[in-house]
């Protein structure tokens, strides 16, 4: 971080990299706890670390706060994604499918539109 946020702050990066332990904190309602992990590396690429700060700064979030949020993204869409691709397969599998003609149309008139 730069040296306006005063040196008693450190990025959640710089908390990464030191290997602190993670801190107990509450989100809707739950505690938040590493179950096997004390600590975690977060390997960024200068650009993507750039993006990260500047949107906790744009957000008036703490740094440490994003890292979570996105993996809590990454699980929920996933999740979402698994769902989908389960219940498509069983509708294959019932004989719930759309004919390539129908498919093919169906892409022709959206690229028309």
């Amino acid at each position: 971080m730069s040296g306006s946020d005063g040196p008693a702050r450190r990025s959640g990066w710089e908390k990464c990299r030191a290997a602190e332990p993670p801190v107990e904190r509450v989100s809707d309602g739950g505690p938040l706890r590493s179950a096997t992990l004390a600590a975690m590396e977060l390997q960024l690429t200068p650009e993507t670390e750039a993006k990260l700060n500047d949107l906790a700064r744009r957000t008036h979030r703490g740094t440490d706060e994003l890292p979570q949020e996105a993996v809590d993204h990454l699980f929920t869409y996933n999740e979402w994604f698994e769902r989908k691709v389960s219940g498509s397969l069983a509708a294959a599998e019932r004989g719930e499918t759309v004919p390539d003609e129908d498919v093919r149309a169906w892409i022709e008139q959206r690229e028309r539109s």
